[in-house]
């Protein structure tokens, strides 16, 4: 793709989008940095003054970069091609300062592994929303349920499974993926095949990307690992010894049975 796409792009005259996002991750590091008082380099400074001034210490939040970058203050162009180099300012200052990057993916990535964590609010996407959702518009687009009863239920649901008592089993995907891990040992001590824990290779290798990329606690990050974890509960409740000790009855041993049943019949009727 990193081939093919310019190319694509090129050809039907599509305008790629800035490279911004790539250099999140650099940016909130920058940020601990900044909220933990870290020395600058004059160098150092002069590139990040841009962006965003360094004064008010970027708003930083270890939980979420939303309020680093998307801030009035901010200037998102600033960071168009700068990705190397943020990068490389992020790195110098974990090497003076490695205690301050250490704590910020300790609680970056508590998404991932932290069951409990009421320090942390989980984004849950458009399922909460107000009335207001729909910017004003010339089309007629608006909120109008159809069911209005049912809208209130449902939101009022919804609205109780993030209180802090709940969250945790509803929506923190930790859970899920000890669950879904668990899982995928039970099957390979059941079925005494050790490859059986290739199972788990998508989903280890997404979380382990995330553990490096993620830059907020936003449920829809790790929703494979949720929701793999969901199906493989009923892993612990099947008898596998039991299922896997009788063969299968194949379609030929019941051609072969009725074809027998048969012969018999027609002997006994002769």
């Amino acid at each position: 793709m990193l081939f093919i796409k310019p190319l694509i792009y090129q050809t039907l005259n599509v305008r790629a989008s800035p490279d911004f996002p790539l250099a999140i991750p650099a940016i909130h590091i920058v940020a601990a940095h900044l909220s933990a008082d870290t020395i600058f380099s004059e160098e150092q400074i002069k590139l990040i003054e841009p962006i965003r001034p360094v004064i008010d210490k970027w708003s930083y939040t270890c939980y979420d970069s939303a309020p680093t970058l998307y801030n009035p203050s901010t200037h998102l162009e600033a960071i168009t091609n700068k990705s190397k180099e943020l990068y490389i300012i992020a790195l110098q200052l974990t090497l003076k300062s490695p205690r301050v990057t250490i704590s910020h993916y300790m609680c970056v990535t508590s998404l991932l592994w932290k069951i409990w964590d009421t320090n942390a609010h989980v984004m849950i996407g458009p399922l909460l929303y107000s009335d207001n959702s729909i910017v004003p518009n010339q089309i007629g687009l608006e909120n109008i349920s159809k069911l209005p009863i049912l809208k209130e239920f449902l939101l009022n649901l919804i609205q109780k499974s993030v209180d802090d008592s709940v969250i945790w089993l509803i929506w923190r995907p930790a859970i899920y993926l000890y669950i879904f891990l668990s899982a995928t040992i039970v099957l390979m001590i059941k079925d005494k095949k050790f490859n059986r824990i290739l199972i788990a290779t998508p989903i280890f290798l997404h979380t382990t990307i995330l553990l490096l990329a993620i830059v907020g606690q936003d449920f829809r990050f790790q929703y494979s690992a949720y929701l793999v974890g969901l199906l493989f509960i009923p892993l612990f409740t099947i008898n596998y010894k039991t299922a896997t000790s009788q063969p299968a009855c194949t379609l030929k041993t019941k051609i072969n049975h009725h074809m027998i049943t048969k012969h018999s019949d027609n002997r006994d009727t002769n």
